[in-house]
């Protein structure tokens, strides 16, 4: 409850114990916005909260600051919703594949690359900073 004060008291947009998992650690999500914006605020976020949080189990994110994992879930224009397990952080293009088969390394790198260059493409520095 001390973190969900903090976040209200800060004025950051966010949702507590929904549609997360508390068993894999996921009982916060905040709603950031650029990749700059994002790094800079999970400092901030890893200190000022320095004992209240711990480390998410199930990683779909990456990791901003200790204890402050996020991802960038792009909606529509043939993207998946959500990242997968290990997608590095990022919404993936539908129809090319399952995301890291352990049996298919190449399609692995294929849709990482691809997914990753698409994202370049639409947004720049919004998605992979400045």
């Amino acid at each position: 409850m001390e973190v969900s004060e903090y976040l209200k008291d800060n004025g950051y947009h966010h949702k507590f114990l929904k549609s997360g998992d508390v068993s894999d650690g996921k009982v916060f999500t905040i709603y950031i916005g650029s990749k700059d914006l994002a790094d800079r605020l999970a400092k901030i976020l890893s200190q000022d909260l320095a004992g209240l949080l711990s480390r998410p189990k199930v990683i779909d994110g990456i990791e901003f600051a200790p204890n402050i994992s996020g991802r960038f879930n792009q909606k529509g224009k043939g993207f998946n919703k959500y990242p997968s397990l290990g997608v590095k952080g990022f919404s993936t293009i539908k129809n090319l594949g399952s995301w890291f088969e352990t049996d298919n390394k190449a399609l692995s790198k294929i849709v990482f690359e691809t997914s990753f260059n698409r994202l370049v493409e639409l947004h720049g520095t919004y998605f992979t900073g400045s």
